[in-house]
């Protein structure tokens, strides 16, 4: 194990999580006033195609996850053949590119714009598994588990700031417009690139051999998830849980919409709300209970629970009632994300972690993908509100397919 480079390495790579996730969040409280109120004056359509406009929001949304999909095995496939930082610099110049190109799709009100624009960003975007390769090439194994969870933190903190930027940037000021915080986030990007040229060292010290790549790594994926009996319950209800969290994070900012007339700032506030919440629990009480209670017991409440709060969101018909339900959301959906991976490595021997991990994330990209589609058709076909209602009763299938079929193994059996 070569020696940690006494220089920036780690905090250059959580400063590129940190503006990379700061961009991805800055889209969700933008993206269901552009094409769903027609009352906003960032509105794409004409106003009596608000239908279609749930329709073309969810398959703009559904670029992400696909190229996510696709193209994250190849880069993590790329950058053992020549190095993290080449990967890294490519692929953040394509993001820049991607929120430069999504502002100039809102200027020029070009929905395929915006819709290519996704999925290069998606592309582009699957480099997190290329900052943990280069984060786990300087760190001693009795320390990745550590200095992951920073990655995890930082993710948190971009998430939870990016849609608050994303609706201030928006509307804060008369000068500003729906095509701001892209700007903004392209400039977030390129700052991520000089980091990553000026800065960040080679952490990769031997590459593998040339061979070529494998494009269809994802599907291969999930073809091995289904011949893998000791994960088929654990995989299975990953992708469930993934497939119905979709509906509720791509369409809640359309119900704020259309249940409480919130505007781009509004939004922005809720998620910064909810975010803060999910860092209180992560570092006050996901810890404490993983002391107590096994990732399968945890598993057993906090899927039914996670579930029924996203349902009792839809009670409500004063705002102020969803922010006392959100500390209880927080804390039932942050224990669901923590221990399904968790548990999924738990299973997996030491020589077979990475790819039974890699494994599960694409079983979650694809659960990602098709979401944001079927909620925009059902949004559009019945009512703006039935994306979260699928989302709730989803999550509590998620959780019955893991106590019906969940068998804890004496050892890991993959």
């Amino acid at each position: 194990m070569p020696r940690i480079p006494k220089s920036y390495t780690i905090p250059i790579l959580l400063l590129i999580v940190f503006l990379d996730f700061i961009g991805f969040g800055m889209i969700i409280p933008i993206a269901p006033l552009l094409f769903t109120d027609p009352t906003s004056s960032g509105f794409l359509l004409h106003p009596d195609q608000v239908h279609l406009g749930y329709i073309l929001l969810g398959i703009t949304l559904a670029m992400f996850p696909l190229g996510q999909f696709l193209i994250a095995p190849v880069l993590g496939q790329l950058s053992d053949r020549i190095g993290r930082k080449p990967v890294l610099a490519i692929t953040l110049i394509g993001t820049c590119l991607s929120y430069i190109f999504f502002g100039i799709g809102i200027y020029l009100h070009s929905i395929p714009l915006l819709i290519l624009a996704r999925f290069v960003d998606g592309i582009t975007g699957s480099n997190i598994s290329v900052t943990y390769a280069a984060l786990a090439d300087i760190t001693e194994p009795s320390e990745r588990s550590r200095r992951f969870s920073l990655v995890g933190a930082t993710i948190g903190l971009g998430l939870t700031l990016g849609p608050f930027l994303g609706g201030f940037l928006s509307e804060s000021l008369p000068s500003f417009n729906f095509a701001t915080p892209f700007w903004f986030a392209a400039g977030f990007s390129f700052l991520s690139v000089l980091a990553v040229f000026l800065g960040f060292p080679e952490t990769l010290k031997t590459k593998a051999e040339a061979s070529p790549l494998k494009f269809n790594q994802s599907f291969v994926n999930i073809k091995k998830a289904l011949t893998l009996p000791g994960l088929r319950p654990t995989l299975a209800t990953s992708f469930t849980y993934s497939f119905s969290f979709t509906f509720y994070q791509t369409f809640a900012g359309v119900y704020l919409v259309h249940r409480f007339g919130f505007s781009a700032i509004n939004i922005g506030n809720f998620f910064l709300y909810t975010g803060v919440w999910l860092m209180i629990v992560q570092l006050g009480i996901v810890r404490r209970v993983a002391k107590v209670l096994s990732e399968q017991q945890i598993l057993r409440f906090s899927l039914f629970c996670t579930g029924i709060c996203v349902l009792v969101y839809l009670l409500p018909h004063d705002w102020r009632y969803i922010l006392l339900v959100t500390p209880f959301f927080a804390v039932f959906n942050a224990l669901t994300m923590v221990n399904i991976p968790a548990l999924v490595s738990r299973t997996a021997r030491p020589e077979t972690q990475g790819e039974v991990l890699g494994i599960n994330a694409s079983v979650q990209a694809l659960g990602q993908t098709l979401p944001p589609i079927i909620a925009g058709f059902l949004a559009a076909q019945i009512v703006f509100w039935v994306p979260l209602a699928v989302a709730g009763v989803g999550i509590i299938i998620a959780g019955a397919i893991f106590v019906s079929t969940y068998r804890a193994p004496k050892t890991a059996t993959v």
